[in-house]
């Protein structure tokens, strides 16, 4: 019985509460335009941000010379040696996701931002740009470390576990250097990798050379010499090939003007009149209980 009673007199206060907000329903709507119009004001004086977008897909290459059926008889041969001079058989799926990883690095993005003097963009408020160095009196200069915190945040970078292919997404006030960083990001780490590559490949030389001269059984010797033309060819790619680890297969454009992907003026609308609302029902409510309180 008493949980009927309860329920009762909570319908009667909801009831009391919509007939109070019915009553001032101008005020709800009051607020509500001008949160909306505000927010919607806002938003026209916020600064636009555009999106620059690179999509990339893992290169053809043959990363460390593996991809042949008598390379593979040869390091089941001599899988020491291989081991020793640097090969291994983790295949281009591998090769791709350091390549991601490296993309993602800090070290990357810090040459990247030096490398395109990047810091007096980001703290432009630091940076007297007459004199051409930082401010005077400033606390602290900014780091290549704080570059790197603010580029992160900018920097989206996605791999499609279905299709594989790789998006690069930085957004920016500028849509043109958006889309410039995309597509030099791209090209850094191209550059990187293939260095990488030559590095080993240069090492595991050395060290097959030295193997295949000191070795006397023929068919180690012919094992060993099929990795060191595995990794001549591996020479020969990461000099030849400007997309060494991650081919372009839609560079970054500069977004149209008009077509910034931040403030969305929409959801400020829709934001404002939300927030409207609830306000003018709640000043509603205090009238209403204001109006009460003095006629007791």
């Amino acid at each position: 019985m008493s949980a009927i009673v309860e329920a009762s007199r909570a319908s009667d206060r909801t009831d009391g509460l919509i007939e109070a907000v019915r009553r001032r329903f101008a005020i709800v709507v009051l607020f509500a335009l001008l949160f909306g119009v505000g927010f919607t004001v806002l938003s026209y004086h916020l600064t636009p941000i555009y999106r620059g977008i690179t999509i990339l897909a893992p290169a053809d290459t043959e990363k460390n010379g593996m991809g042949s059926a008598g390379l593979g008889s040869a390091l089941g041969s001599i899988g020491g040696f291989a081991a020793l001079a640097g090969l291994g058989i983790g295949g281009n799926d591998f090769a791709t996701e350091e390549a991601v990883a490296v993309l993602k690095s800090r070290r990357l993005t810090e040459e990247f931002i030096e490398k395109n003097n990047l810091l007096p963009e980001f703290f432009p408020k630091l940076w007297d740009a007459q004199a051409g160095h930082w401010k005077q009196g400033i606390k602290k200069v900014p780091t290549l470390q704080k570059g790197f915190k603010l580029f992160d945040r900018i920097r989206k970078i996605e791999r499609d576990s279905k299709s594989g292919l790789i998006t690069i997404r930085i957004d920016w006030k500028d849509p043109n250097k958006a889309a410039d960083w995309a597509n030099q990001l791209t090209t850094l780490l191209n550059s990187e990798m293939s260095a990488r590559a030559l590095t080993q490949a240069s090492a595991s030389l050395v060290y097959l050379q030295k193997e295949y001269a000191d070795t006397v059984d023929v068919t180690t010797r012919d094992a060993i010499s099929h990795l060191i033309e595995s990794q001549v060819k591996q020479q020969m790619l990461a000099h030849v090939t400007r997309e060494y680890a991650l081919k372009v297969v839609d560079a970054a454009m500069p977004a149209d003007p008009d077509d910034p992907v931040k403030p969305i003026k929409i959801l400020y609308l829709a934001g404002g009149l939300f927030l409207g609302t609830m306000v003018g029902i709640y000043a509603a409510l205090r009238l209403d209980k204001r109006e009460r309180n003095r006629a007791r």
